[in-house]
């Protein structure tokens, strides 16, 4: 084979190689992704053995390769009358007493194994980036991060019925709730699962108790693979 044609005939193999791994991690990414973010699939939930094997030998924290993808989305107002305006993308805060933060779009994963009887595993989901919108206060060096804690399955568990505490980065956890201008709490709730094909999700729960409360309006959900 002469050289040019040789060396064509290379590139045109890398290229294509090159698309078929495209195309294979397009395929798993949208395999990942729910068809409505908001609506927790039904799945076959992992064992805690299912989990203990994800890890490393003589590790206690497995980190994934993927990261996780958060979305949220609000509705302006409901009413006991008419019901609620449409829900819009976006929008939501999260606030405690020590700040006010926008939901991370997406982040950090890792499996994390806590040997103290019980036994229990959790899913870590940290934000690559530090939190915005800290109330003004001037931290020491940078903002902290939010950090979800999902789980935790226990020894002889399933992952599944699981929540989620939220705590900022190297700070002692305090409870978020929605931010809202209006004195009711705004405290939220968690329904979620990691399934056996490596998915996971979990969806903050509406809480109509209050109608136009900001538990009412408001909705996050997280998705992933491990």
């Amino acid at each position: 084979m002469p050289m040019r044609e040789a060396v064509c005939f290379v590139v045109l193999l890398t290229l294509s190689a090159s698309c078929v791994a495209t195309s294979d991690a397009r395929a798993v990414e949208e395999r990942s992704a729910p068809s409505d973010p908001f609506a927790l699939e039904a799945c076959t939930p992992m064992t805690f053995a299912d989990l203990v094997a994800k890890f490393p030998p003589g590790e206690m924290t497995a980190p994934l390769g993927s990261p996780f993808t958060l979305v949220s989305r609000s509705r302006a107002s409901c009413n006991a009358f008419t019901g609620c305006t449409p829900w819009a993308s976006g929008n939501v805060l999260l606030q405690s007493s020590r700040a006010i933060v926008e939901p991370p779009r997406s982040g950090l994963a890792a499996l994390v194994l806590d040997t103290t009887a019980p036994a229990r595993i959790s899913l870590d989901l940290l934000a690559r980036e530090p939190s915005a919108g800290v109330l003004g206060l001037s931290w020491p060096h940078v903002p902290p991060r939010l950090r979800f804690q999902c789980g935790a399955v226990p020894i002889q568990g399933i992952a599944d019925g699981l929540h989620c505490t939220l705590a900022l980065e190297a700070y002692e956890l305090e409870p978020f709730e929605f931010a809202t201008t209006t004195e009711d709490t705004a405290y939220f709730a968690w329904d979620g699962h990691v399934c056996t094909d490596g998915t996971y999700q979990f969806v903050t729960r509406i809480d109509a108790n209050n109608v136009d409360g900001a538990a009412n309006r408001n909705q996050m959900a997280i998705w992933g693979r491990l």
